[in-house]
């Protein structure tokens, strides 16, 4: 993702949460794959929950300040 690769350039912390409300494209599998290698993105599957749903789980799952 260029998103992660910008991130990385920084000299601050980050961390990326990728939710996704039921969509039925590939953005879960391919957000995992880059979980698996970098704890600082957090994927959060949910079933189609509306936008307001994957507003507050999203925020629920920040860890930074």
């Amino acid at each position: 993702m260029e998103v992660i690769a910008y991130l990385d350039s920084q000299e601050y912390q980050w961390e990326v949460i990728v939710v996704n409300d039921g969509s039925s494209d590939c953005t879960v599998d391919v957000s995992r794959r880059f979980a698996q290698n970098d704890a600082r993105v957090i994927v959060v599957d949910l079933p189609h929950r509306g936008k307001g749903g994957a507003l507050k789980e999203g925020f629920s799952m920040a860890r930074g300040k």
